[in-house]
């Protein structure tokens, strides 16, 4: 089973309270109903989760997030994907179906993924960013992240770009083939088709 993290990032934007730039999510749940993903789709906060978090706020953290993931499932069937809720507790066993992970409680999505791969064991993990890593030289990918800037903005509560490489690495550790690539559309459709060109690619050690 695939898995696709669609960060915050890509439809909301940080320092605009519950922003939701629903037109980016519909181009990326086009491609995703027009090739019958059968896989699980785990979401960043964007401003819906990381203000909360950074007030300390968990409680309305989470009622927003699952303000979000209602909004979220909405678009996507508006698209033609039918995206039920997964329950996810990270202390629970047993198989997860195809959907939306809905945590039980507010935490960082990168972190969640890198669960989701120790539980399922996925063959490939897409990060879908506004953020990409480009290894044009084909360097390994710890040389890679010593040579960029991991700022922490002080409006993500998660870790931001550095919180993601290491997700990603963890999750190529444990055997699957990770993606980092924008949320455009036509590279979604390669990365659903096989294609290993989606801009960054981490292989298992």
């Amino acid at each position: 089973m695939d898995i696709i993290k669609i960060g915050g990032s890509i439809f909301s934007d940080k320092m605009v309270e519950k922003s939701y730039d629903e037109a980016a999510l519909e181009g990326i749940f086009m491609v995703l109903a027009a090739s019958n993903f059968k896989g699980i789709i785990l979401h960043g906060g964007g401003s819906w989760g990381h203000p909360p978090l950074l007030q300390n706020d968990r409680e309305v953290g989470h009622k927003n997030m699952v303000e979000l993931t209602r909004k979220i499932q909405q678009t996507a069937a508006k698209c033609g994907l039918d995206l039920p809720s997964v329950r996810y507790d990270k202390s629970a066993t047993g198989q997860l179906t195809r959907g939306v992970i809905e945590p039980k409680e507010v935490t960082g999505s990168d972190a969640v993924m890198v669960h989701l791969c120790k539980r399922l064991q996925p063959q490939r993990v897409l990060f879908l960013s506004d953020a990409c890593l480009f290894d044009t030289e084909k360097k390994p990918i710890a040389e890679l992240q010593n040579n960029i800037s991991f700022a922490r903005k002080n409006h993500d509560a998660t870790g931001g770009i550095a919180a993601k490489v290491a997700a990603a690495r963890s999750c190529a550790a444990m055997g699957a083939i990770v993606h980092i690539s924008h949320g455009v559309p036509n590279v979604l459709q390669k990365w659903l088709a096989g294609d290993n060109c989606v801009p960054t690619r981490i292989m298992p050690a």
